[in-house]
């Protein structure tokens, strides 16, 4: 696995394994992380990589379900411009409604057969390292996909990865409400649904993939 950052002081501290975070549970994953390597150049980063998973920051103005896309943009740019092919982009940061369907997808325009996801998870600082693995506050893995493929390939990494009862969702993408989400996804476990709509109750105007990752409670945007 190779991960990127603009950052050279963060790249250089993960290649030599050392922690400057009081994040509980990155040191020791850092130590464990035999295969693990980084590095600031984005087309070193992804030219090997089936699966392409962007975490940055998408901040809150504190306007109703606004989210600063700027920095999620300008990867999805030079992502394009490195004219990707037989790629899986997953998106694991919060976003609006419509972003991925309209923004994302045109920002990687000139990609061949390359899919854009969502894998958002319900994590803070704090519960990083658990929460990605367990699905976060709600034991809960979304996985909104452009494809089965890309589907398969992401509820594959989280049932290596995740606690047995944790529930992983994925699917095709669908516009709609919430009692249309619910009623399309199909459920690894007996619990999910019961949990899909707990978790999405509060949702409004949602556009949702058949699922799998953490979402955010405020607002749920698939693919």
């Amino acid at each position: 696995m190779v991960g990127m950052d603009v950052n050279g002081s963060i790249v250089d501290a993960v290649n030599a394994r050392r922690c400057d975070s009081s994040e509980p549970g990155l040191a020791e994953g850092l130590e464990r992380a035999a295969d693990l390597s980084a590095t600031t150049d984005m087309a070193a980063a992804v030219a090997e990589a089936r699966l392409i998973f962007i975490l940055v920051p998408t901040p809150n103005s504190g306007g109703r379900d606004y989210y600063n896309h700027s920095i999620l943009a300008n990867v999805l740019f030079k992502l394009n411009t490195l004219r990707l092919r037989d790629k899986h982009v997953v998106i694991s940061a919060t976003v609006i409604p419509g972003f991925i369907r309209g923004t994302g997808r045109y920002l990687l325009r000139d990609c061949v057969n390359t899919t854009l996801s969502y894998n958002p998870a319900f994590v803070a600082q704090g519960d990083i390292m658990v929460g990605y693995r367990t699905g976060g506050w709600f034991r809960l893995v979304l996985v909104g996909c452009e494809n089965e493929e890309a589907g398969d390939l992401l509820t594959a990494v989280y049932e290596k990865i995740a606690p047995p009862d944790v529930c992983v969702w994925q699917g095709v993408a669908v516009c709609g409400s919430v009692c249309v989400c619910v009623s399309v996804c199909v459920c690894v476990c007996a619990r999910a649904r019961e949990r899909m709509c707990a978790c999405l109750a509060v949702c409004e105007n949602t556009a949702v993939a058949v699922a799998g990752a953490g979402a955010l409670a405020a607002s749920v945007e698939c693919v």
